[in-house]
């Protein structure tokens, strides 16, 4: 049975969402609130197994391309060797 894996990364703010601006038609005035403690946030990279089992691992600033490669290079032998090389598409 072939099956497809899917990976994705997503930050986490400790302090609340991002910039979020609302518009008032009354003063014509974008209000925009910013972050009050800059708390600081997690980036979390991660891939979703078959039988529901999720692999996070926390990333240090941003996810880069050369850090996907990295991440990929060893995941990819672990997934092999769970499944096997023909068994699975990343």
């Amino acid at each position: 049975m072939e099956f497809d894996l899917f990976s994705g990364e997503k930050r986490f703010n400790l302090d609340g969402p991002d910039n979020r601006s609302t518009w008032s038609d009354e003063c014509r005035i974008i209000y925009r609130n910013k972050r009050q403690f800059r708390g600081g946030s997690v980036m979390v990279w991660g891939i979703i197994l078959p039988d529901g089992y999720a692999h996070p691992k926390k990333i240090d600033g941003t996810l880069t391309a050369q850090k996907f490669i990295i991440l990929s290079s060893r995941v990819i032998p672990k997934l092999d060797g769970e499944f096997g090389p023909e068994k699975y598409r990343f």
